[in-house]
């Protein structure tokens, strides 16, 4: 089939008229469409394939894209930080079981999935998740139906994602539906606080967060940044104490301190801990000789 064959995305029995909506494909017969024959048109930003049909989606504004990157950047900074794995923004591609290829507009994809599940698809060999990912988000547009948000979480639960996010940047709400419960949901707005679990164990946001215009990179980083700033005085404070010892060492048993000894003594140091350390600022001051000093480190 010809590229030019496929753009026209022809169907005799509308007169070539796409299909205007995610649903519209599966009250067609199947498409001649596939990844294989249409990989290069589903780069473009705002086309899925369903059902063998090319189907184009209306894109989100600028502010509701200020939205999405806000979810985006606060979800992938958590997920680093806590091993989980990474966001995307849109145009994740994932090739769903039946040939369909679906973008959500956000996404988060553990390193396990990512690492197993990516496949070259296409004569271009583009590299398609196969299955849906972990946490699937849609922002809602004005096209968006409600029969075609039920059929894509559907889709999404199906091929092994857990918790999908339906986002209304208008309202400002987030519902979440979980995979063991695919038919309910949970509403989310303002100071609600929203959850990841079981995939970001222990981790809560503020629902609002997402929809503010202005946050700053440590708003952004949430508790990420609180765990890194206290991790850096953590820093500070171990390598002061370490030369602290190192100085009062030299100062004390100088005359009987080899400098292999000294090279010994500061890697002996860098393997421990505050609580560790500090008892060895007292004990120093009440060891005659370095000996004694010494004898007092905890065991390796």
């Amino acid at each position: 089939m010809s590229v030019a064959t496929i753009k026209t995305n022809f169907d005799p029995e509308t007169g070539g008229r796409w299909p205007r909506s995610g649903t519209e494909p599966y009250a067609r017969y199947r498409g001649p469409y596939t990844v294989e024959n249409a990989s290069t048109l589903l780069e473009e930003e705002p086309l899925e394939l369903y059902n063998g049909w090319l189907v184009w989606d209306k894109l989100t504004d600028f502010e509701e894209r200020g939205f999405g990157a806000n979810i985006e950047e606060i979800l992938d900074l958590t997920a680093r930080w806590l091993g989980f794995g990474r966001a995307y923004p849109d145009q994740v591609e994932c090739e769903l079981v039946g040939g369909d290829v679906i973008k959500p507009d956000v996404c988060m994809a553990s390193d396990e999935r990512v690492k197993t599940r990516l496949a070259a698809r296409g004569p271009d060999n583009r590299l398609l998740l196969q299955g849906g990912p972990e946490l699937a988000i849609e922002l809602r547009s004005p096209s968006n139906t409600r029969a075609e948000e039920r059929r894509k979480r559907k889709q999404y639960f199906d091929n092994g994602t857990l918790l999908v996010w339906d986002v209304d940047p208008k309202r400002k709400r987030i519902w979440v539906w979980r995979a063991e419960n695919p038919d309910q949901h949970v509403e989310y707005k303002g100071d609600d606080l929203i959850d990841c679990e079981p995939l970001l164990p222990g981790w809560q946001r503020r629902a609002g967060d997402f929809f503010a215009q202005n946050l700053t990179a440590g708003e952004v980083a949430g508790q990420a940044a609180q765990e890194w700033r206290a991790d850096e005085r953590h820093k500070e404070r171990l390598n002061s104490l370490r030369e602290v010892l190192l100085l009062q060492a030299g100062l004390k048993f100088g005359p009987d301190l080899p400098a292999d000894l000294a090279d010994d003594l500061a890697e002996r140091l860098n393997r421990l801990e505050v609580v560790q350390l500090t008892a060895l600022v007292a004990s120093i001051a009440a060891s005659p000789t370095l000996v004694d000093w010494l004898s007092s480190f905890p065991a390796k």
